[in-house]
């Protein structure tokens, strides 16, 4: 990394910060005597298989950034706006929304910044591979994972039942808003990305309207400036 190339603050806040959250997350664990058995196998395989990619597509990876971040984040500023929250829980949950915050403007950033300087095929190619990623991961961070059904006492069919409502599949949408902001924003939402967001439930029609008011937002306060 050359000297004052801003990918070098990201890498070593990323690398503190994140530290510092498994600490804290382990520490709350602790006390709460909760038996969190932490990210199913087949999931931290894959996300460990896109770590790797990300050396040779690092667009790739920082839009595996916003989607890992974007539903926690929609989440937790949602549980922060409630009043009956233990003091140690809130505390835990502005600090990572802070330190989150940051991590995500820096992947919107680059995005800006170098998914326009890609080749077509490979800006196709990534918005192909974005919504395979964002079903996964939003889906295994917002719904109870198939292996806690017998736990709770959850039914096979309740759980699909719950994993296919409406209501459900809007609020996935919802947390995976800037993900698809960001791929509308950058000519990434083709015909065949878009048919794979609709066939996982993750299109959010209201999203295209919203991403092109905000184009248009900022259209206009460029042209206001100018």
């Amino acid at each position: 990394i050359p000297n004052g190339a801003p990918e070098f603050r990201y890498a070593h806040h990323e690398i503190v910060e994140e530290a510092q959250h498994c600490m804290m997350f382990q520490e709350f664990i602790n006390r709460t005597k909760w038996d969190v058995k932490g990210i199913p196998t087949p999931i931290l395989r894959a996300t460990t298989f896109v770590t790797i990619l990300g050396a040779f597509f690092p667009s790739l990876f920082m839009f595996f950034v916003l989607i890992g971040e974007g539903p926690i984040d929609t989440e937790q500023k949602k549980v922060l706006k409630g009043e009956h929250i233990p003091p140690l829980l809130r505390r835990i949950l502005q600090v990572h929304a802070n330190e989150e915050s940051r991590h995500i403007g820096f992947a919107m950033a680059y995005l800006n910044r170098m998914v326009p300087k890609l080749p077509a095929w490979r800006r196709w190619l990534l918005g192909l591979m974005i919504p395979f990623i964002a079903a996964v991961i939003a889906n295994a961070i917002l719904l109870v994972e198939v292996r806690d059904t017998r736990k709770f006492g959850i039914g096979w069919r309740s759980w699909l039942k719950h994993a296919s409502h409406p209501e459900v599949r809007s609020h996935v949408a919802r947390c995976l808003q800037s993900v698809r902001v960001q791929c509308v924003h950058l000519g990434l939402m083709h015909c065949s990305a878009r048919f794979f967001w609709k066939l996982f439930g993750i299109f959010g029609e209201n999203l295209v309207q919203l991403s092109k008011r905000s184009e248009d937002q900022l259209e206009s306060k460029l042209s206001e400036a100018s």
